[in-house]
């Protein structure tokens, strides 16, 4: 039987982009003739669109960020990311082995109205980061009414527990976990984030997933939301993007074989800042329902493994031209709540 192929090929939107409308033509032929060939002249012919895409129209290449940017777009998604993710996460069977990630939540904000909704990952015992990020980019007071900041933290000691109520109480921005707070549950934390808004923020418009020691300007932000494109799926690696990953098998990073079987991961956003449409945290939500959440790395397995599993394109800077309104402060380094306060001291007198 025939393969059908999809007309809205996303290589040949881009096409259309780069070329304009006299490409139209030829286009529509190529798909069409495509639509009617085995599976093998399908592959052939991607793999060489994907040549063309790298050597020719140079549009899978990372964009060098300019403020006179007016849009960006994502590189479109290469099939052949699929081989870079063990089958045990691609596979989308009707039996759910991914895990309902809000029965882990014992405490919540109750209201969301924001447009844009912020989740901060910090471990338990950061009471002063929590604290420098509310006096710093995000103070309750002057914080922008279509702006949402929640921070995502689990289980610590005893003492740290009664400590993280009280900080519950008086702020109301936690969204406060059942599971330890540790590396190997970073996964569930930032995933409780993803499903605490699909739940709670419904005139949510994007998502912005951080770390605690993370700068954002949120009015460079919202300038920037301009520049991205309307009505697509992307995930805007906003800080840096881990091109060619290797997954480690020691140390405080370390994956088994078991976990994941390959050396190199897909590509996918590092860490410290990545940005979404909601209708893509929605997809990705949906497709972790039915994927082992058992990989550690959160960047990893939501800007890696489920972005390809669903088949989401990113949207990648160069190495030094990320568009700058996010930047890691660098948790390794000491004295960061201060550090936190005097970036947010000289941007404010910028």
């Amino acid at each position: 039987m025939a393969r059908v192929r999809d007309p809205n090929l996303g290589w040949l939107k881009f096409f259309k982009i780069i070329f304009g409308e006299p490409l139209e033509k030829t286009t529509a032929f190529l798909s069409a003739w495509i639509s009617y060939k085995p599976d093998d002249v399908v592959a052939a012919v991607d793999e060489v669109v994907d040549a063309v895409i790298d050597e020719t129209l140079n549009f899978n290449r990372p964009i060098q960020f300019s403020d006179d940017l007016e849009h960006v777009y994502p590189i479109p998604f290469r099939k052949k990311e699929r081989s870079l993710v063990p089958a045990k996460y691609l596979n989308s069977q009707q039996s759910k082995t991914g895990s309902n990630y809000l029965a882990y939540i014992v405490e919540q904000p109750e209201e969301c109205d924001a447009k844009i909704v912020i989740t901060v990952k910090s471990s338990a015992d950061h009471f002063e980061h929590r604290e420098a990020i509310r006096q710093s980019w995000a103070p309750r007071e002057a914080r922008k009414e279509d702006v949402q900041v929640v921070f995502l933290v689990g289980q610590g000691s005893d003492v740290i527990n009664d400590e993280i109520k009280e900080e519950f109480f008086k702020h109301k921005d936690l969204v406060i976990g059942n599971y330890v707070d540790s590396y190997q549950n970073l996964t569930i934390k930032a995933m409780t984030g993803i499903d605490w808004r699909a739940r709670n923020c419904h005139n949510a418009e994007f998502v912005l997933a951080v770390d605690d020691d993370t700068f954002v300007n949120l009015d460079d932000m919202m300038t920037h939301l301009q520049r991205l494109p309307e009505e697509e799926n992307f995930i805007e690696c906003s800080e840096r993007t881990v091109t060619k990953g290797k997954v480690w098998r020691e140390g405080q990073w370390a994956v088994s074989e078991d976990q994941y079987e390959f050396d190199v991961y897909p590509n996918y956003c590092n860490g410290p800042c990545y940005l979404m449409p909601v209708e893509t945290a929605d997809l990705l939500l949906g497709a972790s329902r039915t994927t082992p959440s058992d990989h550690p790395a959160d960047d990893v397995f939501i800007s890696g493994i489920l972005r390809v599993k669903t088949e989401v394109p990113l949207i990648q800077y160069t190495r030094t031209g990320a568009p700058g309104w996010c930047q890691e402060l660098n948790n390794r380094k000491p004295r960061l709540p201060q550090r936190m306060v005097k970036e947010h001291l000289k941007k404010s007198q910028l």
